[in-house]
């Protein structure tokens, strides 16, 4: 596959094209050299090892079973195997290649800028209220990361306007948020004034910014707010780009990585 730089950048992201078939990029993993890519659609045929022949000669690939889970393991444990199950990543030396797939979840890359460690991790709501987020950021802390040296870009996911979920779901979320032990009530009321939560027009019913949750988690966690890039691309609404379980209620995805380096 022939690839080429497209000259289209927004908001901090640019496109690459190989071939006929795109990917995105965060300029901020970019700026600190992190090889890295979030496909679209139209590679979900290719298996990680070989888009990753296209990516970089010498490095080993690894990924796991993803079950919208908490579980973080080192990348020895997952390596050319699906039959791990976890939903976070974190490489344990340079050259390792770290991939996930996601449809509506975040696709979530950190980069260490002092150390070259990496991590991936999947996180749709019940990843989100069950702070892997949180746990990833706590794992890398315990190998020598420091908070303010880590990095983050989450890739595209389904956007608020198309994301409704129901009121139990929105206690767990505010929970993963704020204390347990405070009233669910004023913790939604909470979400809802950061725009979080929105109220549906359905009763008991809400509409939810995935990815601002995963921020407020990311901070609430020590990452500093300038060393988070969003994309704000909707998997549910690009049905040219990107799968959608919520739209076409079928198991495809699209593929997202990074590479650790020394």
């Amino acid at each position: 596959m022939q690839k080429r730089k497209s000259s289209n950048t927004k908001n901090g992201w640019i496109e690459i094209h190989i071939g006929d078939r795109k990917s995105i990029q965060s300029n901020l993993l970019n700026q600190y050299k992190f090889t890295h890519s979030f496909f679209s659609k139209d590679f979900g045929l290719f298996a990680p090892n070989q888009l990753s022949k296209h990516l970089t000669d010498t490095c080993s690939v690894h990924f796991t079973k993803q079950v919208h889970g908490e579980r973080i393991i080192f990348t020895e444990d997952a390596i050319d195997s699906s039959n791990i199950c976890a939903d976070g990543m974190i490489s344990s030396n340079n050259g390792q290649s770290l991939w996930l797939y996601t449809a509506d979840c975040i696709p979530i890359l950190f980069a260490d800028t002092k150390t070259g460690c990496v991590a991936a991790v999947h996180a749709g709501w019940k990843g989100i209220s069950k702070k892997i987020i949180n746990k990833t950021i706590s794992k890398l802390n315990s190998i020598g990361s420091k908070p303010e040296s880590i990095i983050v870009a989450l890739g595209p996911a389904i956007s608020q306007s198309n994301y409704q979920i129901s009121l139990d779901t929105a206690k767990l979320i505010s929970f993963s948020i704020y204390s347990a032990g405070t009233k669910p009530d004023e913790n939604i009321k909470k979400l809802e004034s950061t725009g979080i939560l929105k109220y549906d027009d359905e009763p008991n019913k809400f509409k939810l910014d995935i990815r601002l949750a995963a921020k407020y988690q990311l901070e609430f966690s020590g990452v500093l707010p300038n060393n988070i890039s969003i994309n704000q691309d909707c998997t549910y609404t690009n049905k040219e780009l990107f799968n959608s379980w919520r739209r076409d209620h079928i198991k495809s995805r699209q593929w997202s990585f990074i590479l650790s380096k020394g």
